[in-house]
């Protein structure tokens, strides 16, 4: 049985009020229950084959490399004491191929980078590197589009942020529970690919960054599964403080001590169990997705996100802080990390966390490829909502930035 295309129509946010709008209803509700072990043989032998398709492969990897290498030395030109360090999806395991690498320029200070950001992009552009410097931005964001030596492969791009350090705890803890359990990865790398086809992963568009997907990933193994894929390394009782521009970022790091996850589901189960949470269970009108409770419970009220706020940015921008999808930033727990979603951009997700729920529910094998087809491009945006969100300027499928000048991906 095929699932016929549904037409999403913005607006709407309830379980009920979205499948009133859906063509395919013929699926009954009582085809939601759980798969047994055998029947996700094949749908997990199917995900194999896509994660081995879409990973990075590690020629370009190598390639990344190397242009760090080079950006580099191009850095200790200008300030022999800065340090390049990459973070982002490169580092954590979760690069799709042709990603874009994510970089961060560490100074002593936030005031040693202001000089140091413009005569770096200066030196990258004498270089034969093509890209723009977004100097109004939070954080200083050199975009590198393009290498007119082409010494680092084809379609190269790289994102270079200055002094952005909770990302970069952001991706060790990340990385942390890739190396906790070995189904993480290739979980992250199927959502991600998933969220890419369907186009719901630009912030640009009111939808979310890849890096929200990872944390709801994450949220869902920690604290929704039974028993759970992994332990909360930030609950962990011999985790430490540190304290990174106010916020504890702390965690347990020492992974060795865990024993293996007493949860053996296969990749089939768990992304059926992932893409039916979000569709039925979890209401984004009331809860926020945590990692700083044990349980993993927590409100919009107990939070204070229950309407949308404006402060002033550092360049004197009006940014608007939206609660729609609740999503608290591991460390930086004062950031909703789903900011960008709007309403019909919520409303998009959660029909795509329904579709993508009833097609492995038709158990037809040959409709899962269908799971990764590519939806047709979004509507533009109004001004009225462009004006309303302050996300970075790159409009593609591809953006994973949470917010501008502020990069944490995956």
């Amino acid at each position: 049985m095929s699932i016929p295309p549904v037409r999403f129509v913005p607006g709407v946010h309830t379980v009920e009020e979205i499948e009133s709008q859906l063509a395919n209803l013929h699926v009954a509700k009582k085809s939601y229950v759980s798969k047994s072990y055998s029947s996700y043989k094949e749908l997990t032998k199917f995900f194999w084959e896509v994660y081995h398709e879409i990973k990075i492969t590690d020629e370009e990897i190598a390639h990344k490399r190397e242009a760090m290498r080079v950006l580099s030395e191009y850095l200790h030109r200008i300030c022999s004491d800065a340090v390049l360090a990459s973070f982002g999806s490169l580092e954590s395991g979760f690069a799709l191929k042709h990603s874009d690498m994510d970089l961060c320029v560490l100074t002593e200070s936030l005031e040693a980078s202001e000089p140091l950001a413009p005569l770096f992009y200066e030196e990258l552009v004498k270089e034969g590197f093509e890209g723009k410097f977004l100097q109004k931005a939070r954080i200083p964001i050199i975009k590198l589009i393009g290498d007119e030596k082409e010494r680092f492969g084809s379609g190269f791009q790289c994102d270079i942020g200055f002094n952005n350090r909770l990302a970069i705890h952001n991706t060790k803890l990340l990385s942390s529970y890739s190396r906790l359990d070995s189904r993480f990865r290739p979980l992250m790398l199927l959502v991600k690919y998933w969220a890419k086809q369907k186009r719901i992963n630009s912030p640009y568009f009111g939808t979310l960054s890849s890096y929200g997907y990872a944390l709801m990933l994450l949220y869902y193994l920690l604290h929704v599964v039974k028993p759970p894929v992994f332990p909360n390394l930030q609950q962990a009782r011999t985790k430490r403080e540190k304290i990174v521009e106010g916020f504890d970022v702390g965690f347990e790091e020492n992974i060795e001590r865990f024993p293996p996850s007493s949860n053996v589901s296969t990749l089939g189960s768990l992304l059926h169990g992932f893409f039916r949470y979000y569709a039925y269970k979890f209401e984004p009108r009331d809860r926020v997705i945590t990692f700083n409770r044990q349980d993993g419970v927590l409100t919009k009220q107990e939070k204070g996100w229950t309407s949308a706020t404006e402060h002033t940015g550092s360049a004197d921008q009006i940014i608007k802080d939206r609660y729609i999808l609740a999503i608290e930033d591991p460390f930086e727990t004062t950031h909703n990390v789903g900011r960008t979603v709007s309403s019909s951009g919520l409303y998009r997700i959660r029909g795509e966390f329904m579709s993508a729920a009833r097609l492995i529910n038709s158990r037809v094998s040959g409709s899962y490829k269908e799971l990764f087809e590519q939806a047709p491009l979004p509507p533009r945006r109004s001004k009225k909502v462009a004006d309303e969100t302050d996300v970075p300027e790159k409009e593609d499928e591809n953006n994973e930035n949470p917010r501008k000048g502020e990069i944490r991906q995956a």
